[in-house]
């Protein structure tokens, strides 16, 4: 039906948005933040976010929690 409308598939945005984001993540100087609390609840860390911190840390790259308490 969206090809009949001429309409993208979904999957395209999400494809054009992963690659805009591995294009800016291999930047040279990269700064990645997330929220530590909403609403004053603490949040947990996305698994990729804690995969990145593994291989940074592994790596004996500065982790982003050597960078901010």
């Amino acid at each position: 039906m969206r090809e009949k409308l001429g309409l993208e598939q979904p999957e395209r945005s999400i494809g054009l948005a992963a690659h805009d984001f591995a294009m800016l993540a291999a930047g040279r100087d990269v700064l990645i933040t997330r929220a530590a609390k909403v609403e004053g609840a603490p949040t947990i860390a996305s698994r990729w976010l804690q995969r990145m911190l593994q291989l940074t840390a592994g790596l004996g790259s500065p982790s982003p929690r050597a960078v901010c308490p």
